[in-house]
Order: structure tokens, then C-alpha cells, then sequence
């Protein structure tokens, strides 16, 4: 940061002239000036695109979706299958919201036939309980 001997404007040290009157004159600052900007201990480092933080696939995502595949294929077997898929899917999604690992698509997947599984076993075991009473 520098700042313009004419106005006092505080200006970053890319700009060739002082912003507000146009003068090239400036003095160079201290880094803990009480002019330099303060740093928002909110804001993630920068990182480039198509570098992820974590490299790791999570486990919890992938458990998700394997459990809610081997449901849809032992549906009519093991039921609650798909329920534990529904869990480890949302488990692997949490961690993933605040790790930055990879796998998001496994634990939607994961969620997804998970739900699509409970509620087709649960409308086929109302169809063989209501058949069963007539």
C-alpha cells in the first residue's frame, strides 16, 4: 500500500498515480500501517480450479450407495437395507460439506434409490398386507 504525499489517499502499490488527484508522488508504508486493510479470518484461501482440498473419497458416501444398490437388488429379502443406505448416504454428504471430499454424487445416488427403495417396499408390503386380509 502507499500513500500520496498531496491528498493522503491510501492507494494499492499496481496504481501508477494516486485515484483521487492524480499525483505520482507517494510514500511508501509499514505492513502493520494503520492503513493496510484488515484480514477477514472468514474468507477460504484461494485455491485454482480443478485442484480439490481432499483427494479422498468418503467412505460413509460410498457405504451409502453400495447398501442402497445391494437393497434395490434384496428388496423383497431384507428391507432395512435401504434405510441404512438412506443413513450412510446423509452422513457422507454432512462430512462432505465440511471436508471438501469427494464423492458427492455416490452419496446423492446412495439417497436417492435409498428413498426410491423404502417407498416401493413399503408400498409392496401395504399391497401384500391388504391382499392377505381379503
Amino acid at each position: 500500500m502507499v500513500q500520496c504525499y498531496e491528498c493522503g489517499t491510501v492507494y494499492p502499490e499496481t496504481m501508477r498515480c494516486c485515484p483521487n488527484c492524480g499525483s505520482e508522488a507517494k510514500i511508501q508504508l509499514a505492513p502493520n500501517s494503520e492503513f493496510e486493510e484488515p484480514k477477514n479470518p472468514y474468507v477460504q484461501p484461494y485455491r485454482p480450479y480443478g485442484m480439490p482440498m481432499n483427494n479422498r473419497m468418503n467412505g460413509y458416501a460410498v457405504a451409502g450407495f453400495v447398501l442402497s444398490c445391494v437393497a434395490l437388488v434384496l428388496m423383497c429379502v431384507f428391507p432395512p437395507l435401504s434405510i441404512l443406505g438412506i443413513v450412510f448416504s446423509t452422513l457422507g454428504l454432512s462430512q462432505i460439506k465440511k471436508s471438501f471430499q469427494r464423492g458427492k454424487g455416490l452419496a446423492v445416488a446412495g439417497l436417492t434409490i435409498g428413498m426410491i427403495t423404502t417407498v416401493f417396499s413399503i408400498f409392496l408390503y401395504a399391497m401384500v398386507f391388504i391382499e392377505s386380509l381379503w
